[in-house]
C-alpha cells in the first residue's frame, strides 16, 4: 500500500485530463480517447479491490475540496484509466434513476460497485450498449455526417 502513494500524482494528472478533456470534447470523444486497452487479467485480486478503494477515496476527497468542480462523470473516466494503466480492470457505469431524475456514473470491478451504496445497481438503470443513434445526440455534427 505504501507504493500506492507514490501512484497518486499520476492518478491527479489523469483526472486533470479527463476534466480537459469533458471541457473541450464531446463525450463520445472523452470516452473513446480514455478507454483503455483490454487487459490480460480476468479477475482482480482481492488487493486489486483494496487499491481501487484507496484510489476512489482519495480522488473523491482530493477532487472535491482543491480541484474545483468535479463530478462522478470526471472522477470514474481517470479512475478508469488510471486502473487500467496499473493493470487492474474495471467497468465504467453510467445510469440514470426516475425518481427523483438523477444521472451518475460509477465503477465496478467483479460485478461490485466501487465504494458506492449498496442500491446503486438497484436505483440506477445502466447504459451498457447506447442505442443506435445516441452518438448523433451526443454530438450533432455528427448527424450531420449520417453516422
Amino acid at each position: 500500500m505504501l507504493l500506492a502513494f507514490f501512484q497518486l500524482p499520476a492518478l491527479l494528472r489523469t483526472h486533470q485530463k479527463v476534466q480537459s478533456a469533458l471541457a473541450q470534447l464531446p463525450f463520445d470523444q472523452v470516452l473513446a480517447q480514455f478507454t483503455p486497452q483490454p487487459l490480460s487479467q480476468t479477475v482482480p485480486q482481492a488487493a486489486d479491490v483494496l487499491l481501487a478503494r484507496f484510489f476512489t477515496r482519495f480522488l473523491r476527497r482530493y477532487a472535491g475540496r482543491f480541484r474545483g468542480k468535479s463530478a462522478c462523470l470526471d472522477q470514474s473516466i481517470a479512475l478508469r484509466q488510471f486502473l487500467a494503466e496499473i493493470g487492474i480492470a474495471s467497468v465504467l457505469k453510467i445510469g440514470v434513476k426516475r425518481q427523483p431524475f438523477a444521472a451518475h456514473a460509477w465503477l465496478e470491478i467483479n460485478d461490485v460497485p466501487v465504494l458506492e451504496a449498496n442500491h446503486v445497481k438497484r436505483d440506477f438503470v445502466c447504459f451498457d450498449s447506447l442505442p443506435e443513434g445516441t452518438i448523433a445526440l451526443l454530438n450533432p455534427a455528427l448527424s450531420k455526417l449520417n453516422l
